[in-house]
């Protein structure tokens, strides 16, 4: 099947002419200031994710290193009364069953009930994968007819996650602390604690990451994504 040229019409030939002689060159000035803008934001964006990676960093050498807030005393291999108390609200002077907790095998469940508790909060997801299903989130609320509202609510269900696992890691900072004063530092015990600790901790720099970008809004989130800037992305 033969198509009837637009030269036979008397029309321009779309091909024949040179329209880039023709084009205005490019402002160069306006194209280097717009760069400029943009690897300023690029530098922020690394920025804002070198200091999650140094909370994260500082989170778990604290939690190896620091005393918790809330220690489990030992004196003689028996855990101190006052500590024990301290975890029940319910606990008199002379009714006190907690101590079997801080045995080596009372720690080790603990360890593996905060594991569990951590799990469910992400729905068995990892880090980069729970992070992925935020990000999307947002993406989803965005452009919508009540974004503005949506976009709230997952700010808001962002920072009360990271609040539950700040919650986690204190829990099991305590553990690997008494778990220390147990087994020290080298024991198969004091380790399997800080891997609990230190996927902890990679959780809330995940997610941290990615609230820095919603709160950028959505230049920043759509602009980070195409630079590949989140930290999930440095992961399958």
């Amino acid at each position: 099947m033969q198509h009837e040229s637009p030269n036979s019409r008397g029309e321009e030939d779309f091909f024949s002419d040179d329209e880039a002689l023709r084009t205005r060159s490019v402002d160069s000035a306006r194209a280097q200031r717009e760069a400029d803008k943009l690897k300023d934001r690029i530098n922020v964006y690394l920025e804002q994710r070198e200091i999650v990676l140094h909370i994260q960093e500082r989170s778990n050498a604290r939690r190896r290193s620091d005393v918790p807030p809330r220690p489990v005393v030992f004196v003689d291999e028996q855990v101190s009364l006052a500590a024990t108390l301290a975890d029940s609200d319910s606990d008199s002077d002379g009714e006190d069953d907690h101590f079997r907790l801080w045995t080596v095998e009372g720690c080790l469940e603990a360890v593996s009930y905060i594991e569990s508790l951590v799990n469910r909060f992400s729905r068995g997801k990892t880090p980069s994968a729970l992070s992925r299903s935020v990000f999307a989130r947002f993406c989803k609320a965005a452009g919508t007819k009540d974004s503005e509202k949506r976009e709230k609510r997952i700010r808001g269900n962002i920072q009360y996650g990271i609040n539950e696992l700040y919650s986690f890691h204190e829990h099991i900072h305590r553990v690997q602390h008494a778990l220390y004063q147990l087994t020290g530092a080298q024991s198969d015990e004091w380790s399997k604690a800080d891997s609990v600790g230190c996927m902890i901790t990679k959780y809330i720099a995940m997610i941290s990451d990615v609230q820095n970008h919603v709160i950028g809004g959505n230049v920043d989130m759509f602009e980070s994504s195409g630079l590949e800037l989140f930290l999930f992305m440095t992961e399958p």
